[in-house]
């Protein structure tokens, strides 16, 4: 009689946006129907991961696929996010909005914004822009990256009834940053330091490292100023 470990067998699968849960199937085949009309149009990455009873994950996969409900467009056209980002990655995005023209483009690492810019009353309802990231500010490993395209529009001859329309285009995927051992910040273990007259106060410091160490660093001392 055959046996069968059933901490190897698929006991559930989530299926995610970054960290967007859209949903988990617990049977098989587990199968999933998302409405793409609750996303912008543009390049999206499908996370399905695979977890047993003991809910370890087990596998897991990813698809790259893009939405287009309403004939926009948003793309990374470089670098390759497939590899591991170092350093400045400096992100070349297209976008188009065949309706009104790209206005604001703003880029989030995490859900914290990380870079912007405008491309403002181009008259051109696609543009191509460059928008430089910093990946050391991040600890090693894989972060969610996810942009966001906000038009406007200016009715023909009436330059002062300008139109805002929000998340235009829309893209989301899962990055992994590679670091090594860079120094990420500096963290301090205060939040306010009060000083009598003419007092002083040495206080430690942290340096935080992308491989997720740390060290100590130089404490720095302050003092109150003597007036006279």
């Amino acid at each position: 009689m055959a046996s069968v470990n059933l901490l190897d067998a698929p006991a559930s699968v989530e299926f995610d946006i970054g960290s967007k849960r859209l949903g988990t199937r617990a049977n098989p085949p587990f199968q999933f129907t998302w409405n793409t009309a609750y996303a912008s149009d543009g390049d999206y990455q499908l996370q399905a991961v695979v977890r047993n009873v003991s809910g370890q994950v087990i596998s897991s996969a990813q698809r790259s696929f893009r939405i287009d409900n309403h004939g926009n467009s948003l793309a990374v056209i470089s670098p390759n996010l497939a590899e591991p980002s170092r350093g400045t990655l400096k992100l070349s995005i297209h976008g188009s909005d065949h309706q009104r023209y790209p206005a604001l483009w703003i880029v989030n690492i995490d859900g914290q914004e990380v870079g912007s810019v405008w491309t403002d009353n181009t008259g051109r309802r696609a543009d191509t822009v460059t928008v430089p990231i910093d990946t050391t500010e991040f600890p090693n490993g894989t972060h969610e990256l996810y942009i966001g395209m906000h038009s406007d529009f200016w009715p023909a001859g009436q330059q002062t009834n300008k139109s805002w329309y929000n998340w235009r285009g829309g893209f989301d995927q899962v990055i992994t940053t590679d670091n090594g051992h860079a120094l990420m910040g500096i963290i301090a273990n205060y939040l306010h330091v009060y000083l009598q007259r003419g007092g002083k106060a040495a206080l430690a410091c942290k340096r935080l490292f992308n491989d997720r160490t740390s060290a100590s660093c130089v404490s720095p001392t302050y003092a109150s100023a003597i007036r006279v």
